[in-house]
């Protein structure tokens, strides 16, 4: 009888041209035998154990299909991490060959915001007690302008993050299909965003009122 065939060890430590890899669980192990990257002839053993058996002893992963059936490829080794100079040639390419899309999304953002502050200023109440058109008008815009910001300001989010993701892949979307990519990630990218700007305010809100606070009580 095969040794492993009665070992219950559900943590496994695979060694590979000299490396060893893990622990890891047996779905791992799975994983990475579909994947190619573990074969009957690498070797494994336990953890705390010395003792190190072909993979193909296994019985939990390779069980299920002839020893002859797989050719003995070696498995690739993870993939390095990308050093400074990959990190910045890959951001200028992704950058340069989305920068109009990037503009584009860009835009839905800038111009209610662009708007939004044309239109504040004109909210001051006239001092002659003159004709309130204008505040009204004024109003209207800053509050159209806020609705239209808040409903394109996930998309432009969503949108761009997928843009970047796709060039890196080498794919290229239009604008068109990353708006509809980005519908069903509208609510989670809004709640992301009152998230972090309600951090933001908090944090910065909070130390002032305290500091008035503090001021207020010296002064009386």
């Amino acid at each position: 009888m095969n040794p492993s065939e009665n070992n219950q060890c559900d943590a496994w430590i695979v060694r590979v041209e000299g490396k060893e890899y893990g622990p890891v669980d047996l779905e791992e192990l799975r994983d990475w035998k579909r994947e190619g990257r573990l074969i009957r002839e690498n070797e494994i053993r336990e953890p705390g154990s010395d003792r190190w058996i072909p993979a193909g002893e296994l019985p939990e992963i390779f069980s299920d299909e002839p020893e002859e059936d797989l050719a003995p490829v070696p498995p690739p080794l993870p993939r390095a991490g990308l050093s400074l100079a990959e990190i910045l040639a890959k951001g200028w390419h992704v950058y340069h060959a989305g920068f109009k899309r990037f503009f584009v999304l860009a835009l839905f953002v800038s111009i209610p915001s662009i708007f939004l502050q044309l239109a504040a200023p004109f909210l001051e109440m006239p001092k002659d007690q003159g004709s309130l058109g204008p505040v009204i008008a004024a109003a209207a815009v800053v509050f159209a302008m806020l609705v239209l910001l808040v409903i394109a300001w996930p998309f432009s989010l969503a949108a761009t993050q997928l843009l970047a993701a796709d060039l890196y892949a080498g794919r290229d979307p239009t604008v068109h299909d990353l708006l509809a990519r980005a519908k069903p990630l509208w609510t989670r990218m809004l709640m992301l965003a009152l998230v972090v700007y309600g951090s933001y305010f908090l944090w910065t809100a909070l130390p002032l009122l305290v500091a008035f606070s503090l001021a207020a009580g010296a002064a009386s």
